[in-house]
């Protein structure tokens, strides 16, 4: 592993947004030595535009997460959505 790279985000040379490239590889096996997974999480609001400002606005929350498993594969959860707005989007 001596003098490889491994990780490397390419905003750092070229013009784009950050990113993170990692060595498939490289990640499994040192997440292994740790005991540890890498897990994503998604979390997103979608709102209904243009409508009359006297009614509110219909929103819908919903959650995803998504596991890296040994193999490299990634293992995506079902998406779930929240209904009641201001019952699932805890306190204020």
């Amino acid at each position: 592993m001596c003098g490889r790279t491994v990780f490397r985000d390419p905003s750092v040379t070229e013009v784009g947004p950050n990113a993170l490239i990692a060595d498939a590889d490289d990640l499994i096996e040192r997440l292994d030595k740790l005991g540890l997974c890498l897990i994503w999480t998604l979390l997103g609001e979608k709102l209904i535009l243009g409508r009359s400002h006297e009614k509110p606005t219909p929103r819908r929350t919903f959650s995803q997460i998504a596991q890296l498993n040994d193999s490299g594969s990634v293992k995506i959860g079902e998406r779930v959505f929240f209904d009641d707005y201001d019952k699932d989007t805890g306190p204020s």
